[in-house]
């Protein structure tokens, strides 16, 4: 389930903030339809299953969405917003949860593809102490979630 991005957002949509995002089967509308849609030019658009980047993919412009609008399937769809962005691993276990240090992501850009490289901790402590609070709380609030459904193992 968690590899899915449309099942996790559902199931965390009330316990965490998420970008707005649009459900598109087969990639079915045009660029402008899109952009439209989000109020934004520049968005992300996400096979619903996918891990480390694969299928996801930074559109900028109607030919950099010519390049993935023959992919079938189901996509989530949200504005892009400039950042760094975050991630957390942590551990579900029958006891004690383990949160790791907060990383910044190292994510390579190619002809329109993300792809994750690894992880920046150094960067992370640089953060304000209220965004690493934050991402914190929303951690162990994702964590109890999956605690409650059965999951227990590693999450990132």
């Amino acid at each position: 389930m968690l590899n899915d991005k449309f099942k996790t957002r559902e199931l965390l949509k009330n316990e965490v903030p998420i970008l707005n995002y649009i459900w598109l089967d087969d990639l079915n509308l045009s660029y402008d339809e899109i952009a439209n849609r989000l109020n934004s030019s520049t968005f992300v658009v996400q096979a619903k299953v996918g891990a480390g980047g694969n299928t996801t993919y930074n559109v900028t412009s109607d030919v950099d969405y010519s390049l993935i609008k023959e992919r079938s399937g189901k996509f989530c769809v949200s504005s892009y917003i400039s950042n760094t962005p975050l991630n957390v691993t942590a551990i579900i276990t029958n006891d004690e949860d383990i949160i790791f240090p907060v990383s910044a992501q190292l994510i390579l850009s190619h002809s329109s593809n993300f792809t994750y490289v690894g992880g920046d901790f150094v960067f992370a402590s640089t953060l304000n102490k209220n965004i690493i609070s934050d991402i914190n709380k929303y951690t162990k609030r994702i964590l109890g979630v999956l605690k409650n459904l059965g999951y227990r193992g590693i999450i990132g």
